[in-house]
């Protein structure tokens, strides 16, 4: 809001959210796709005693990864319309006497 009260137009600062919310999730997405690749491996390496026929690869099933990148998009998607919709409703000369 103290943004908006400076002066930045509403489009540049949902622009701003937008382009945050998409920041953290591309962010987070590589990062779990690293650290669950990661994990993936040792659990494998860790657990192939115990299995009966042992793997020979890691397998990964893009139903599965796709659906959870979708889930993950339409969180940041909600969340960033949420967040524009208290935007949109607050006054920022409101705001600024409060504090």
């Amino acid at each position: 809001m103290t943004m908006r009260a400076l002066g930045m137009r509403a489009r540049q600062l949902h622009g701003l959210l937008l382009g945050e919310a998409a920041l953290v999730a591309a962010a987070g997405l590589l990062t779990a796709a690293i650290v669950g690749t990661v994990m993936a491996l040792m659990f494998v390496q860790v657990l192939r005693p115990v299995f009966t026929l042992p793997p020979d690869r890691l397998t990964v099933p893009p139903d599965w990864m796709a659906s959870l990148a979708a889930l993950v998009i339409a969180a940041m998607a909600a969340s960033t319309l949420a967040g524009s919709l208290l935007l949109r409703r607050l006054r920022p000369i409101e705001l600024l006497r409060e504090e």
